[in-house]
């Protein structure tokens, strides 16, 4: 038995996750609704926690089979300016689902994706050895991303091979992965957005980057990338994506003392 996990107030571990990813400053920019978004159980004590891309329902029902008590996503379930009043049809059994687990629901979208500390791209900028690592990519007050130097120039023709096998398997890089080589010869500084972030090349290039690292290419990408003379290398949506759910559950593993676990579920995508 392993002593060195507790039970944490569902209030507390909320608490700490808004003060980490301070979502309120995403209010204005993000599209996705941040925080605790189901709440199964009142005055809720959480044994364990889920991590995940996705508030999809095999991850709920995965989570629920695993005895988790809260399910932490990227991707939560309310999106849009205004809550929907409808909590109908697929909707209403993932809601269902999660209340009869008694497994409650906080999900974080741009907050983990430019978060410092736990965010998608400065975990990543962190897994390349990237140096003088700044917030980038602005989003109506706050950062959705990172840039940074490589530790040693590459030449173009090494990025892909580079950058892609630091960060997601071999196998899976096969028919998700794209690369868009319209850049410099010479690659030093990164700038990094993960998701779909194909629309922000211009940006990448505004600020002074030899190449752009995203997920998932709008189709627009191709002649972003190639008019803007910028290197872009999409390594998969869900793939960028998984490394700040995992930054957070290291940190309420050690902020908290509570057990976590990464639910794995690849989209291709």
């Amino acid at each position: 038995m392993d002593t060195s996990h507790t039970a944490v107030r569902l209030a507390d571990i909320t608490q700490l996750l808004d003060e980490l990813l301070e979502p309120d400053r995403f209010t204005a920019a993000d599209i996705a609704w941040n925080g605790l978004q189901v709440e199964a159980k009142s005055e809720a004590i959480v044994k364990k926690v889920g991590l995940a891309v996705d508030a999809g329902a095999s991850v709920i029902r995965e989570a629920i089979r695993q005895e988790c008590d809260l399910l932490i996503t990227h991707h939560g379930l309310f999106w849009g300016t205004a809550p929907s009043p409808m909590v109908t049809g697929k909707m209403g059994e993932k809601i269902r689902t999660l209340i009869n687990g008694t497994c409650s629901l906080y999900s974080c979208h741009l907050p983990l994706d430019g978060n410092l500390t736990v965010g998608n791209a400065s975990e990543i900028a962190r897994l390349l050895e990237l140096t003088d690592i700044q917030p980038a990519f602005s989003a109506l007050g706050a950062t959705i991303g990172v840039v940074g130097i490589l530790p040693q120039t590459l030449e173009r023709s090494q990025l892909e091979s580079h950058l892609l096998s630091r960060i997601i398997p071999e196998k899976a890089q096969k028919g998700m992965t794209c690369s868009l080589l319209f850049g410099p010869e010479h690659v030093s500084r990164i700038g990094i957005a993960t998701g779909s972030a194909s629309s922000l090349i211009p940006e990448a290039k505004a600020l002074g980057c030899d190449a752009f690292l995203s997920g998932e290419p709008k189709h627009e990408a191709y002649h972003l990338a190639q008019e803007e003379e910028m290197n872009a290398i999409f390594a998969g949506h869900y793939h960028t994506e998984t490394f700040g759910v995992r930054a957070i559950g290291k940190f309420l593993e050690k902020n908290a003392k509570i057990q976590c676990i990464f639910l794995d579920e690849p989209t291709g995508i």
